[in-house]
């Protein structure tokens, strides 16, 4: 149980953070966001030291999940539900902060406008969850606040980068210098990450890498027609890897298991988490992660179309979904070097028939 003192400064900082973000959207409306998200930044930060003891604290006493890796939640669509039907303790890392560095280097007009709709959903979210589901879903920064150097992002990202090409001795310099197009790109990777490497949810990798790339730049392009394609290529799976990076070593870091809807950021979180794998701790990370992005897959939202939050959050817990389909999961021998995501969203979506037809 979260002691008292830990409880109150919780309570206190959501109301906080609730009463800031209301300010900042009649600002958002007025001017452009860079300051906005700027003060959002600032506020996290001048109130670090007490986040940072609340994070260590209640994730080493309770199973913590964290929703990151997406640009909001989405109450509205009753994305809170899957996203509490494992673990005890469930924060959504606000992805606000996330949208600074992405929002500075925009140069496309149309893209710009789609990034502050997204930004507008994202702080009218957080203000429902925290109005009206702060009992069950707390909002904290918790990939902002890591201590994680971006140094150590930084190196990491680019030696997986560089590790898809056949030529071991590639090095960013020559990469940037030598390539040009995406034809350049695809003749010189390892047979293994061509097929590996995807752009949104949807690609289809029966399809050729050159086609898929240019299909997701015609839809999704925020650097416009100054950079050539090799340097797109570079800062898109970069900046996939960097992200998936951040997640691990946070999550490891909190000892919080990462909650990703996204299918991109999930295959490459695994991609990359399977070079960590043999710490009993990053094992355990991996595993229930994994099992996370199936239940939400797997999720009926039919099930819960006459039922509340609250009556749902009650059937959850009383009935032990949780320890329920861990349990089952185990019985049948798996884990992390053992998956089997046929069988093991079978055990969730039966479970999940079983509480919520109950």
């Amino acid at each position: 149980m979260i002691n008292d003192f830990l409880l109150t400064k919780i309570k206190e900082l959501q109301n906080e953070y609730v009463d800031f973000l209301r300010n900042a959207l009649n600002n958002f409306e007025k001017e452009d966001f860079y300051p906005t998200l700027d003060e959002i930044n600032l506020f996290w930060y001048s109130n670090r030291e007490i986040v940072k003891l609340i994070l260590n604290n209640i994730s080493n006493e309770h199973e913590c999940y964290t929703f990151t890796g997406a640009s909001f939640l989405d109450i509205e669509d009753n994305e809170h539900f899957p996203f509490v039907a494992f673990g005890e303790i469930h924060i959504v890392d606000d992805p606000l902060h996330k949208f600074i560095e992405t929002s500075q280097n925009i140069k496309d007009a149309d893209y710009k406008a789609r990034l502050k709709e997204q930004i507008v959903n994202a702080i009218r979210d957080n203000i429902r969850i925290i109005e009206e589901y702060s009992d069950a879903i707390l909002i904290f920064p918790v990939t902002l606040l890591t201590d994680i150097g971006s140094d150590i992002i930084m190196n990491a990202t680019e030696q997986a980068f560089l590790s898809m090409f056949k030529d071991v001795t590639m090095t960013k310099e020559r990469y940037l210098t030598e390539f040009n197009n995406i034809e350049d790109v695809i003749n010189s990777l390892d047979e293994n990450a061509l097929n590996k490497i995807i752009f949104d949810e949807y690609d289809d990798l029966t399809i050729k890498l050159d086609k898929r790339f240019r299909d997701f730049l015609t839809e999704t392009n925020p650097f416009g027609n100054q950079l050539n394609e090799a340097v797109i290529f570079f800062s898109i799976i970069s900046g996939f890897f960097a992200q998936a990076f951040n997640i691990l070593l946070t999550c490891a870091q909190y000892n919080m298991i990462p909650y990703i809807r996204y299918n991109v950021t999930y295959r490459y979180t695994v991609l990359l988490g399977g070079n960590l794998t043999g710490n009993e701790g990053m094992d355990r990370i991996l595993f229930k992660m994994s099992c996370a992005h199936l239940l939400y897959r797997n999720f009926d939202k039919g099930l819960i179309v006459n039922i509340n939050f609250d009556d749902y959050l009650k059937r959850i817990r009383s009935d032990g979904f949780n320890d329920v389909v861990f349990n089952r999961i185990q019985e049948r021998g798996f884990d992390i070097k053992k998956f089997n995501a046929k069988e093991i969203s079978e055990i969730i979506k039966n479970e999940l028939n079983r509480v919520l037809n109950d």
